[in-house]
């Protein structure tokens, strides 16, 4: 029994010696268990990594002891834009807006309409035939980075006149231009065949070198007819008063007639004549011009304002906003269609190319309306600037910016008694006076005779002596 007891004890002794050797013994590694094991970094895992921006992964080698290259399945020109792409059109042309670096180019036009759309001028005499012109808008290469835009004219005939061609409009035989009664064909009669002085020889309004003012129908005393006489300022930009919500003029018979008979009465007894272009002020915030019907109101009520005895039209719908300028050049369309040889000016914004302020107008903007509008009023106030010299630089880089446009329009600058300084008058014609201006510049139209003082009349006087 006691041996038995010893044999026991021994063979334990002999399991726990095994057991202990088995412990102590060193663990043998399996790479690609995908157990991550002693002197193993990884096994059979991977991680995120990035490659040129874009987003990887990288596996675990065969060794255990480290990962592999990064890899992604993300790509320039897979569609999605990821990493550093600015784009990624799902193509690798290097033509289009997209380069084949997922990098964005300029592209200045895809179709013909990025250039601009068809325009038309007034009608003009070409010979005894009435004739526009009509300009038409190509982009070559539509779509590349090679693209451009380019344009042409073509004459169209309008009407062959049985008689004779007159401004753009065919008369009879009864017109008779000098005789002091505005008769058809005719934009103006003041009684003379003298040129040079606001009506030519074949009763045109010439847009020569003279200024203009902004008054209104309320207009009754005669001194203040005198004080644009005496310093022959020829346009009068006259305030009709109000337009209702759908578009049409609001302002009663009455009054108009009542102006013009006051306005015409002094023209006779003075032997001189006014241009009258009425004018009401469009806040485009505050009227819908794209409702049915408000762009056809606004063309009839300028046409029956011209019927009556004003001279032509002043458009001032401000701001030409940028989803509405296709609906503004429109309307421009519309009316000169139907002033026919009447003349038209329009207030318009600030010339500036960067196409980010819509009170501003680029001159691809002035391109496009220019063959609507024979004089354009630009003005040089609203600048939101407090300083005088940097008012005065101001007004003079926008002259000079004004002499570059390629416009067959004339232009008035417009300039303000109603402003705080430094958007004086003083300040204004100053900048106007010591820069040199191109011929479409033909002189300045002031804002506004009720807010003209004495002192601004002399500092008018000095600039434009009489």
């Amino acid at each position: 029994m006691k041996k038995l007891y010893l044999l026991m004890v021994s063979i334990l002794l002999v399991l726990i010696l095994i057991l202990a050797v088995i412990v102590s013994a060193p663990a043998k590694k399996t790479c690609g268990n995908n157990v991550i094991e002693v002197e193993e970094q990884c096994d059979g895992n991977s991680r995120a990594c990035t490659i040129n921006g874009y987003t990887g992964t990288q596996t675990c080698n065969s060794q255990c002891n480290g990962f592999g290259s990064c890899t992604t399945t993300q790509y320039c020109g897979d569609g999605i834009k990821q990493g550093n792409e600015q784009c990624d059109d799902g193509n690798t042309n290097n033509y289009d807006a997209c380069s084949n670096l997922c990098k964005i180019q300029t592209i200045k036009c895809y179709t013909n309409s990025d250039c601009g759309s068809t325009t038309t001028s007034s009608n003009f005499c070409s010979g005894n035939n009435v004739t526009k012109n009509v300009t038409t808008y190509t982009c070559n290469n539509p779509g590349t980075t090679s693209s451009s835009c380019s344009s042409s004219v073509s004459q169209q005939n309008v009407q062959t006149c049985s008689y004779q061609c007159s401004n753009g409009a065919c008369i009879t035989q009864s017109s008779v231009c000098g005789n002091g009664i505005l008769e058809t064909g005719e934009q103006c009669d003041d009684g003379n065949l003298v040129n040079g002085d606001g009506c030519s020889s074949s009763c045109v309004i010439e847009f020569n070198s003279t200024n203009g003012i902004v008054t209104n129908i309320w207009l009754d005393n005669e001194s203040k007819l005198d004080k644009f006489r005496q310093r022959n300022i020829k346009y009068l930009i006259v305030d009709v008063g109000g337009i209702d919500s759908t578009g049409k003029f609001t302002a009663t018979s009455a009054d108009l007639n009542y102006f013009l008979n006051f306005e015409k009465n002094y023209e006779s007894k003075y032997n001189y004549h006014f241009v009258l272009l009425p004018y009401s002020e469009i806040y485009t915030y505050n009227y819908n011009i794209n409702q049915t019907g408000f762009k056809e109101n606004l063309v009839n009520g300028y046409v029956n304002l011209d019927s009556m005895g004003f001279n032509g039209a002043f458009v001032d719908i401000e701001p030409a906003r940028f989803d509405q300028r296709a609906d503004y050049i429109n309307f421009l369309q519309k009316l000169d269609t139907a002033m026919g040889s009447k003349p038209i000016m329009v207030y318009s914004g600030d010339v500036n190319n960067d196409n980010t302020n819509e009170w501003e107008w680029s001159p691809g903007f002035y391109n496009q309306t220019s063959p609507y509008v024979d004089v354009f009023s630009i003005p040089i106030y609203d600048t939101g600037i407090t300083d005088t010299t940097t008012y005065i630089n101001y007004a003079k880089n926008q002259i000079s910016q004004i002499n570059s446009l390629n416009i067959n329009s004339k232009v008035l600058i417009a300039v303000p008694t109603h402003k705080p300084s430094p958007e004086t008058l003083v300040n204004a014609l100053y900048a106007y006076n010591s820069t040199i201006k191109s011929s479409k510049i033909i002189g300045v139209d002031v804002f506004a005779e009720w807010t003209t003082d004495d002192s601004e009349w002399t500092t008018y006087d000095k600039y434009f002596p009489h």
